[in-house]
Parts: C-alpha cells; structure tokens; sequence
C-alpha cells in the first residue's frame, strides 16, 4: 500500500492520515520498516501526518524520524503514537527540536520522555501549543519527578492542551501551572486526564477513589480557570460521561465499546 501511495505526485499535500485506531482492533495496514522516510521523501509540502497506532514491520526508528522532517521542513503535527522501535523517545525529541521548529503539536503513547530532552524540544519548538503524552513515563520508566513536570510546563509558554492521559498526573503542580499561566492572562485552553494515577504524599489512592480524585481535581482546575476545558475518566482509551459509566455499571458494556478517546488529528479538526 505505500510503496503505491508513494508513487502518487501530490505537490499541495498538507495532511495525511494512515494511522491505525487506538485499540489496534479492525483493520488497518502494515507497513515495511523505513517507510515513514519514504513518505517524507514523497510528500515534501506535508504539515501533518498521523500514523499513531499503525503498524510498522520493526518500528519506527529515529532515522525514520530524522528522514521524515528533514525532506518535511514545515511540519506542524505529529503524532507518533505507539509505532517506535525504542521506548526512549529522547533521540527523536533532539531531533524534531533541530529540524521542526514550526511544531505545533506531537503525540506518543507509552514513551520515555527525558526532561532534557523535553526542554531541547520546547528551546527548538517555540509554537508548540498542544501534546498527547498518553502514558508518559520517566527516565529508567520511572515516575517523572512532579516538579520536573513544571519546569517543563513554564517553558512551554504557548502550550495550552495538554492529554497525559494513563499516566502519572502532579496534581499540586498542574495546579500551579493552572494558576500561573491564568494569572498572566494567557489561560490554558484543555486538559485532558483520563485512568490517571496521582503520585501525592497527602493522598493514599485506591480504586475506589479514583474517580473521586479526579472529579475533586477537575473542580479545583475550573475554580482557578473557569474556562478550561477538563476531561476525565476511568479508562484510558474511551470518552467518559455519566450515562456511559451507567451502561457499564447496569448492562456489563464493556468499555471498549464506549466512544473512542478523542485523538489528537479530531481534536484539532485534520
């Protein structure tokens, strides 16, 4: 399938999608290792490209990705999620810091993301407005160290909807971020939270309180910014709302049958 598509003259190609649905359930391609260059080589004029959760014979490797935005000088959306060979994501933040300069927006899922590495890509990235950190995990796939959350966040000042979905979530310090970039009139647009965790010296989490955490978290982020919009659930990889956590509770639905999580490309209407 992309050795075909690659053969098509697309000059005005601005947005291609060939990702695959977060469940890896249905149909969808496979793809030969390497491709993801060929498609930079092909469509030079790309701005977006979405190929989360697609499958990739080995993976995608930082070569693939250096390949990609290199022949793609004016990419603006990404989302890579759940495709690359390695699990440290550093490489490939170096990078895209280097050779994407317009990035408006990049998703992973279920990668390491080094705080260095984070802030070569908000020093190169200076328009990143929107990231999808689904199961964002830290150095050695540690916690990330809450304030090393902040310090990334502060130097991100156009960054204003964040997903860190399945992961861990700094309530004291998302909080603070809240706060702050409300108080210099620049408030953040969407916050996205859903089956997170809390990693809190006040708060012994167990399953029963989870959603109570979350639902407390949500009406302290909308106290301090009315405008937010905050989304939060139980499962990690589909929308939740009062009426489809009756349907799990009363008919046994599972949740994988209830509305997809929003991914990034719908969230930003490509």
């Amino acid at each position: 399938m992309m050795a075909a598509l690659v053969q098509f003259e697309l000059p005005r190609l601005r947005v291609l999608r060939l990702g695959a649905p977060s469940t890896r359930r249905g149909f969808g391609w496979a793809y030969e290792r390497g491709q993801l260059g060929a498609i930079g080589r092909a469509f030079p004029t790309l701005t977006a490209l979405d190929v989360g959760y697609a499958s990739f014979m080995g993976g995608v490797s930082y070569a693939d990705v250096d390949e990609l935005v290199t022949h793609c000088k004016g990419m603006q959306h990404l989302d890579l999620s759940m495709v690359m060979t390695y699990m440290d994501f550093g490489p490939a933040l170096r990078i895209l810091a280097t050779k994407a300069p317009h990035l408006r927006s990049l998703a992973t899922h279920g990668l390491v993301l080094p705080t260095n590495a984070l802030l070569e890509l908000a020093a190169g990235c200076p328009r990143l407005e929107r990231v999808h950190f689904v199961k964002w995990l830290g150095e050695n796939h540690q916690l990330v160290p809450p304030d090393d959350f902040l310090t990334w966040f502060r130097t991100c000042p156009n960054l204003d909807h964040l997903d860190v979905s399945e992961g861990f979530a700094p309530r004291s310090q998302l909080l603070t971020w809240l706060e702050e970039r409300q108080q210099s009139g620049r408030p953040v647009r969407s916050l996205i939270l859903h089956a997170c965790y809390w990693y809190d010296a006040e708060i012994q989490q167990s399953a029963q309180d989870e959603m109570s955490l979350l639902t407390a978290f949500k009406a302290q982020a909308l106290a301090i910014s009315p405008s937010l919009s905050v989304k939060i659930g139980l499962e990690g990889l589909c929308e939740w709302t009062e009426e489809s956590e009756e349907r799990v509770r009363e008919f046994g639905v599972p949740r994988s049958w209830l509305l997809p999580r929003q991914r990034m490309f719908d969230a930003i209407g490509l």
